[in-house]
């Protein structure tokens, strides 16, 4: 198991996207979980784009977000402080794209993926 910091404290603007690094599949088993801390008055969306050569990215039909609609107050203690595991489509390398979907104030984001 690895854990992946994505991104550490960065400030997506309003109606801004953060896009991580390139996260190499090939040897890895597929079980995903992503843990997320959202703080600012924006409300953030991540979801995954996926690429067969590392650098055209694309993503999936039909895939849903991974998280959507996380706030400050998201989480069960209403903290800002989310998780979920999720299963992307199989490929050799993967991404998560972050987005501030309110329009009018940022999110400062710290995201990490867990891997097998």
């Amino acid at each position: 198991m690895e854990t992946i910091t994505l991104c550490e404290n960065a400030v997506i603007g309003a109606s801004g996207r953060l896009t991580s690094q390139p996260v190499n599949m090939q040897n890895l088993e597929g079980y995903m979980a992503i843990g997320a801390k959202i703080a600012g008055n924006g409300t953030a969306r991540i979801f995954y784009e996926v690429s067969q050569d590392g650098h055209a990215w694309a993503t999936p039909e039909g895939a849903l977000d991974v998280l959507s609609t996380i706030t400050k107050t998201s989480g069960s203690g209403a903290n800002g402080l989310v998780s979920a595991q999720f299963n992307p489509v199989l490929a050799p390398w993967l991404r998560l794209v972050l987005t501030e979907t309110g329009g009018a104030s940022p999110v400062l984001a710290t995201v990490r993926l867990t891997v097998q």
